[in-house]
C-alpha cells in the first residue's frame, strides 16, 4: 500500500521493474470522474490537472513509479525554452518553467534547478540558423541572454573546445529536471496507490461508468 501515509520514496529517482500494478485513486466533490491509463508524465501531470479542478481520477500504472519504460524516468532532463523560430514551443517552455517553480514551492523538495541553459555553435551564429533563432526570440520576447565570447568561454567553461564551438549564448532562464523523482512524487502527491501482481483486464467503463475492473478480476469502484 503505497500512498501519502506511506509515501514513495522522493529521494529515489531508480524505476520500478516490478510486475505490480499500481492502482491509484482519489475522490473530489465535483462528480466528474476520469480513468487514466498510464502513469507517467502525461498520466501523472493529467491527474493532477484534474484534481485541482475537482475530479475524481484513477490511473492504471504497470508498477510503482517511477516505471522503467516509462519515457519520463529518468535521472534527469532538460527544461527549455530554446526553441529556435518556433514561438508555439517557445510558449510551451515558458508556461513548463512557470510550472516547475510552482511544485517546487508546494512539493515537499525542489526538483527543478535552474541552472540555465549554455547553446554552443560550431560557427559565428547567422541569420536562419538555430542557435541564432533562438537568442533572436528570447530577445524579442524580453529575455537577456549573454553572447560568449572566446575570454569568457575560456574563463567560465574550461571544458569548451572553442576550437570545435566557436560561439554560443548563455540563457538564465531553463535548467534541468530530477525526472524519476519527480514522477514518484507527483504520483504519490496525487492519491493512494494500491497494488496487484498484473493487469489482465482493464474495463474501464461497465454500464454507468461505475466500475473498473483490475489485476485479478476485482472491481473497484471509481
Amino acid at each position: 500500500m503505497w500512498g501519502l501515509d506511506n509515501p514513495i520514496n522522493f529521494n529515489s529517482s531508480q524505476p520500478s521493474s516490478g510486475s505490480l500494478v499500481t492502482s491509484t485513486h482519489t475522490r473530489t466533490q465535483t462528480g466528474h470522474r476520469a480513468v487514466i491509463v498510464g502513469g507517467g508524465v502525461f498520466g501523472c501531470t493529467t491527474a493532477l490537472e484534474l484534481l485541482s479542478r475537482g475530479w475524481s481520477v484513477s490511473i492504471i500504472n504497470p508498477g510503482t513509479p517511477p516505471h522503467a519504460d516509462a519515457s519520463s524516468t529518468d535521472v534527469s532532463k532538460v527544461v527549455r525554452m530554446d526553441y529556435g523560430s518556433d514561438i508555439f514551443y517557445h510558449e510551451l517552455g515558458e508556461i513548463a518553467i512557470e510550472g516547475w517553480k510552482r511544485w517546487n514551492r508546494d512539493w515537499p523538495r525542489p526538483l527543478y534547478h535552474e541552472d540555465g541553459f549554455l547553446i554552443l555553435s560550431r560557427g559565428r551564429m547567422q541569420s536562419g540558423g538555430y542557435e541564432y533563432e533562438n537568442r533572436k526570440v528570447l530577445q524579442q520576447r524580453g529575455y537577456n541572454t549573454e553572447h560568449l565570447n572566446t575570454s569568457q568561454v575560456l574563463n567560465r567553461y574550461p571544458a569548451w573546445d572553442f576550437s570545435e564551438y566557436s560561439d554560443g549564448y548563455y540563457n538564465p532562464r531553463g535548467g534541468w529536471v530530477e525526472s524519476g523523482t519527480s514522477m514518484a512524487t507527483g504520483m504519490s502527491i496525487a492519491a493512494r496507490t494500491e497494488s496487484d501482481d498484473k493487469i489482465r483486464t482493464l474495463m474501464a467503463f461497465l454500464g454507468n461508468a461505475e466500475y473498473e475492473s483490475v489485476g485479478l478480476g476485482q472491481p473497484h469502484q471509481l
